[in-house]
C-alpha cells in the first residue's frame, strides 16, 4: 500500500492550494478527486478571492460564526494572495467588494468559468511531483499508531487504499447530497437548484463524525442565489446569468403572498435562498418598481463585483426570454392580477404590499414590519412595476465539521480528534453563520494553514 505524508481529498480551491503548499513544504502528496477533472465549485465561481474588511465587519455579517475562525480568515487572506501569485496565479489589484470586503479577482478569466486557474494549479502540482487520483471517492478512514489508512472506490469500482501521515478534507461540503440537504435544510428539493459541482456529497461530514468530530450548530446554512423560475438550468453559466442579484432591493413574498424574510439583512440577496429553501414551498416572488429596475437591475449587470457585471446585462429580461414567470404592469393592482394567474394569493399579496408601502413611507420598517426590514426599505412606488418568480439555488453548504484554528477536526469538548485529520473550505463549518463573505478565500486560507500544520506535525515526529 502506497504511503504519502499528506493525502488531500478534493481538488477544488482548498484542495489544490493545500496540495501545492504541501509539495512546497517538502511533503509527498496525493490528491484524490471524485470527478475526472479538478476544480470543484471554484470552476463556476465569480473568480474573486475576497472576504470581509475586518473582524468586526465579518461578525456583523456572520454573528453566529466562530470568532477564531473568522480572525484566521480575515488575517490570512493577504498571505493567500501572495502565495497564489508566487505559484503563478495572476491576480488583479485589490478592490472594494460591495462596500463590506476586499478582494482580488483572477486575471484573464470569465465569470462562471474559472477552469484555467484550476488547471494551472493542477498542472503545477503534477509538475512538482504530486500524485493525482481522479474518479475516486473516499469512503472510510482508519487511525492507528498515528497514521491513517484511507480507503474508497475508484473507476470501474476498483478498490482504492493508501496510507498517510496526514489528511485534509476539501471535498466541498454536502450540497450535492439530496439526503443530507433534505435532512439539514429541508424544503421541496424539486424546486431547489443545485448550482455547484455535483460531487460534493458529504464525504467529510460523514467520515469526520465517525472519527469523533463534532459538527457546527448551523448545518442548515448555505451560500446560494435567487434563480428565475421555471427554467431548466442546463449549463453552469446560466447559474450566474439568470441569477437575480438585485432582490435585496425588492419586496420578497412567498406563494402565499406574505413576506418571510428581512430582504436587506445579508451582504447581497443570499438571505432569500436560505430562508426560502426551508419552507414547504420554496418558490417566491421579487416585486420591484422602475427605480429598482433602472438603478439596480440594469446597473448591476451579471453579478456584483464579478467580471462582466455592470450594466451590460438585464437578468430580468433574460429570465423572461428563457421562459421564467415574469410580469410587468403600470399599477400594483394590475401586477397582482398577473401573478395571481401563477397561483399567488392575490388578496394577501395586496394587503402585504399596502402595509409595506405605508410603513416604509410613514413608519419604522425595522420595528413596524414583520419580518423587519433593516436596509433598502423604500416604497414600491414608481411604475411600471415588475415581478419575477424565483427558487433557491444552492452553491455550497456553510455548516460542517467543527475545526480548530489550524483546521484540525475537533470533538464536542473542543479537543482535536485522534489522528492528524483536517477539513477546509465547505467541509469546515463555523465561519459563516448565517451569512457569507467569500468562498474562495475561506477555502484557500484553510488549505494553507492545514498543510502548514501537517508539515509542522510531521517534522516534529521522530522518524
Amino acid at each position: 500500500m502506497d504511503y504519502y505524508n499528506l493525502v488531500v481529498v478534493g481538488a477544488g480551491m482548498g484542495g489544490l492550494v493545500a496540495a501545492n503548499r504541501g509539495l512546497d513544504r517538502g511533503l509527498s502528496v496525493c490528491l484524490v478527486e471524485a470527478s475526472e477533472r479538478p476544480g470543484g465549485s471554484m470552476k463556476f465561481s465569480g473568480g474573486i478571492v475576497w472576504t470581509a474588511n475586518d473582524r468586526d465587519t465579518l461578525r456583523r455579517i456572520a454573528p453566529d460564526g466562530d470568532p477564531a475562525l473568522q480572525a484566521a480568515l480575515v488575517e490570512g487572506v493577504d498571505e493567500l494572495w501572495n502565495y497564489l501569485e508566487e505559484i503563478g496565479v495572476e491576480l488583479k489589484p485589490e478592490e472594494d467588494i460591495i462596500g463590506v470586503g476586499r478582494g482580488r479577482r483572477f486575471a484573464g478569466t470569465t465569470t462562471g468559468i474559472q477552469e484555467p486557474v484550476a488547471l494551472h494549479l493542477y498542472q503545477r502540482f503534477l509538475n512538482g511531483g504530486g500524485t493525482y487520483v481522479g474518479r475516486t471517492r473516499v469512503e472510510d478512514v482508519q487511525v492507528a499508531d498515528g497514521s491513517l489508512t484511507i480507503t474508497g472506490t475508484g473507476a470501474w469500482d476498483a478498490a482504492y487504499a493508501v496510507r498517510a501521515g496526514g489528511l485534509i478534507f476539501a471535498s466541498g461540503g454536502y450540497h450535492a447530497s439530496k439526503e443530507l440537504v433534505q435532512q439539514h435544510v429541508g424544503g421541496d428539493l424539486s424546486r431547489i437548484v443545485l448550482r455547484g459541482n455535483v460531487e460534493s456529497r458529504g464525504t467529510a461530514l460523514e467520515i469526520g463524525q465517525r472519527l469523533g468530530a463534532a459538527v457546527t450548530d448551523r448545518l442548515d446554512t448555505f451560500y446560494g442565489h435567487s434563480l428565475a423560475y421555471p427554467i431548466h438550468y442546463e449549463t453552469p453559466i446560466n447559474w450566474i446569468r439568470v441569477g437575480q442579484y438585485y432582490t435585496d432591493h425588492c419586496v420578497i413574498v412567498g406563494w402565499d403572498g406574505l413576506r418571510f424574510v428581512d430582504e436587506g439583512s445579508g451582504v447581497l440577496e443570499e438571505v432569500m435562498p436560505q430562508h426560502a429553501a426551508r419552507r414547504a414551498d420554496p418558490r417566491y416572488l421579487a416585486i420591484f418598481d422602475d427605480r429598482v429596475y433602472r438603478e439596480r437591475v440594469l446597473r448591476l449587470g451579471v453579478a456584483p463585483g464579478t467580471a462582466g457585471g455592470g450594466g451590460d446585462h438585464d437578468s430580468f429580461q433574460l429570465a423572461a426570454d428563457l421562459g421564467a414567470r415574469t410580469a410587468r404592469a403600470d399599477t400594483l393592482a394590475e401586477l397582482v392580477d398577473q401573478v395571481a394567474d401563477w397561483g399567488v394569493d392575490p388578496a394577501t399579496l395586496t394587503r402585504t404590499l399596502a402595509e409595506y408601502n405605508t410603513v416604509c413611507r410613514d413608519g419604522d420598517p425595522t420595528v413596524d414590519l414583520s419580518p423587519a426590514r433593516t436596509r433598502f426599505a423604500d416604497p414600491v412606488a414608481q411604475g411600471p412595476f415588475r415581478a419575477v418568480a424565483l427558487i433557491p439555488g444552492i452553491t455550497f453548504t456553510t455548516g460542517g465539521l467543527r475545526v480548530t484554528g489550524e483546521f484540525r477536526l475537533q470533538d464536542a469538548a473542543g479537543a482535536a480528534v485522534a489522528g492528524p485529520v483536517y477539513a477546509v473550505g465547505a467541509d469546515a463549518g463555523g465561519v459563516y453563520a448565517p451569512y457569507y463573505a467569500g468562498g474562495l478565500a475561506w477555502a484557500g486560507v484553510g488549505g494553507l494553514r492545514a498543510a502548514d500544520a501537517i508539515h509542522a506535525a510531521l517534522a516534529a515526529t521522530p522518524a
